[in-house]
């Protein structure tokens, strides 16, 4: 394994397992399966998973704000019967309902660090 792989794995552990998830063993089942994915794909992709790929999804995000909707790109797999990518599913549906538009109450969470 080399050294840069290491090091950009070490960024996604962070990014992907904050602390309030650590400590919620809910959250920490869906970030351990959401950080599988991304080293996943950044084995198989290389750096272009994280400057083309995982771009196209937060323009997606971007978008909705606009639309109304989630447009999952094609580069991700989505989540069985929704239109909502497996990728971060668990903070997705907390915020979009399975045909992508927006929830009407989301649950969002504040958290302290």
């Amino acid at each position: 394994m080399s050294h840069s792989y290491t090091i950009y794995v070490d960024r996604l552990s962070g990014l992907l397992r904050p602390r309030f998830v650590v400590g919620d063993p809910s959250l920490l089942c869906s970030a351990e399966k959401d950080f599988e994915y991304c080293s996943k794909r950044f084995k198989g992709e290389g750096i272009r998973f994280l400057t083309v790929t995982l771009p196209e999804l937060r323009k997606a995000i971007d978008l909705s704000f606009q639309t109304g909707r989630l447009e999952t790109p094609m580069s991700f797999r989505r989540f069985k019967d929704t239109s909502l990518p497996v990728f971060l599913h668990s903070h997705f549906v907390e915020i979009y309902e399975d045909d992508g538009t927006f929830r009407l109450f989301p649950n969002i969470v504040s958290s302290t660090m």
